[in-house]
């Protein structure tokens, strides 16, 4: 009777549990475009996505463990190449609440960045001003200061702030110089996006926070985004993720110019 038991409970698990696997798999073995995200798992405790770059397909696990008011979120990217996943990076963020209204998020190397969650203010600042010049032609973000100009006489120059050296001059066909001026349009496109969505004041929270050295965190953009945002929060936290990925792309081809 109770080997019948046992069997009955297993069968039970058994099926409760094929659906989401077999869904999970689909979701897995399933083509992603370039830019595009699916998520495998999204949960207060668990994410797990895929998203394609340059045509490679990466998965990252994070994971949330939270003790008192400190959460920290364990992230871990993988490289997936048919049934195989190799570990390319991995690190951990501290977020802590600060009061209701603040979380201090705090890197591997110890610099921490303060973000104010009740922020929601639909305005990009910046107090830099557009260039007019006859013999060039400049584009990119002047809010998170990624431009680039590209001269007449087919040379060019890539800009970056926190980067060093700030600017660097090369040809307007340089391949990396293309790539990064594809990026900085996208930032400036992107933050028209997060204006819509009312979260555009924390474009330069996520900024700062890549630049103390976390990594990109889907776990900490929710809960960034939830204190803001009460309607569509899932897509101005989406546009928030793409911004800081635009920018960590800036970033890599910025340093190989």
């Amino acid at each position: 009777m109770k080997k019948i038991a046992s069997s009955l409970c297993f069968l039970l698990f058994f099926s409760a549990t094929l659906p989401f696997y077999a869904s999970a798999q689909k979701n897995e073995n399933s083509d992603l475009n370039e830019g595009e995200m699916k998520f495998i798992v999204d949960s207060s405790e668990l994410s797990i996505y895929q998203y394609r770059e340059d045509g490679i397909l990466y998965e990252t696990h994070e994971t949330v463990e939270k003790v008192d008011d400190i959460e920290e979120i364990n992230i871990k990217v993988y490289k997936v190449d048919g049934e195989n996943k190799l570990l390319i990076d991995e690190g951990t963020t501290i977020v802590s609440e600060v009061d209701s209204d603040k979380i201090e998020v705090e890197s591997e190397e110890g610099e921490k960045v303060l973000i104010d969650t009740s922020n929601n203010s639909s305005n990009l600042k910046s107090n830099r001003v557009f260039a007019v010049n006859y013999y060039y032609t400049d584009g990119g973000s002047y809010v998170a200061d990624v431009r680039y100009r590209v001269f007449s006489d087919s040379k060019a120059t890539a800009i970056m702030a926190g980067q060093k050296p700030y600017y660097k001059d090369t040809r307007k066909n340089n391949s990396n110089f293309i790539r990064f001026q594809g990026h900085a349009d996208g930032l400036r496109s992107k933050e028209l996006d997060l204006v819509t969505f009312g979260v555009a004041s924390f474009a330069d929270d996520i900024i700062k926070a890549l630049k103390a050295g976390n990594l990109l965190s889907w776990s900490l953009i929710k809960k960034v985004v939830g204190g803001a945002v009460k309607v569509g929060p899932f897509g101005a936290a989406l546009t928030l993720y793409q911004y800081g990925k635009e920018w960590l792309g800036a970033r890599e081809d910025y340093r190989k110019i």
